[in-house]
C-alpha cells in the first residue's frame, strides 16, 4: 500500500523548496498499464504568469527500465508556442518505492506508509528558457507505461530581473 499519509498538508518546505500541498485530493494519478482505465491520459494545470523556474513534485506508480519514456511534461506559453519536456525513468522521475537515485530528481521527502514502507518523493526542476514569456499551462501525460507519472505538487519560482 503506497500511502502518503505522513506527508503533511499546506504550504511545505521540502529540501529548498516551497509547495503548498492539498489537504483533500492528495495527488493526480495518470493512465498506466496497472492502473484502472479511469485515470486520465493527462492533466492541464492553469499558470497565467511567467516563471523562471517550475518545480514538480512527482513519482511514477511503479518502475520500468531505466531511460525509459514515461510520459511528457508540456509547457504552453501565453503566445501559443510549447515547450515539451520527456519524463525518462531514472532521469528525472521515478518509483517512491525504488531506492536508487534519479538523476535530474533528487528526493525531496522520504516517509513511510502505515504499513512501514519507505517512500521517497522527488522533485524536478525545469528551468524555463523563456522566462519573459507568460505561461498559460503546464500538461502532464502519461505514455500508459507501468511508471505511470504522479504528479503531488506544482511550484514555481519568478524569473530573474
Amino acid at each position: 500500500q503506497h500511502d502518503l499519509s505522513a506527508l503533511q498538508s499546506g504550504t511545505q518546505r521540502l529540501g529548498p523548496l516551497l509547495f503548498d500541498l492539498p489537504r483533500s485530493a492528495r495527488a493526480v494519478l495518470l493512465r498506466g498499464a496497472l492502473l484502472p482505465a479511469r485515470c486520465p491520459d493527462a492533466v492541464r494545470a492553469p499558470i497565467g504568469r511567467r516563471a523562471g523556474q517550475l518545480h514538480f513534485l512527482m513519482t511514477s506508480g511503479w518502475e520500468v527500465a531505466e531511460g525509459k519514456r514515461v510520459g511528457q511534461i508540456v509547457v504552453r506559453y501565453a503566445d501559443g508556442t510549447r515547450l515539451p519536456v520527456d519524463l525518462v525513468y531514472g532521469g528525472n522521475i521515478r518509483a517512491a518505492h525504488d531506492p536508487r537515485p534519479a538523476v535530474y530528481a533528487p528526493v525531496l521527502w522520504d516517509g513511510r506508509t502505515a504499513g512501514g514502507e519507505t517512500l521517497r518523493l522527488r522533485g524536478y526542476t525545469l528551468r524555463n528558457p523563456f522566462p519573459g514569456k507568460g505561461i498559460a499551462a503546464i500538461e502532464l501525460t502519461s505514455d500508459g507505461t507501468e511508471a505511470a507519472p504522479v504528479l503531488l505538487a506544482l511550484s514555481g519560482t519568478a524569473p530573474s530581473r
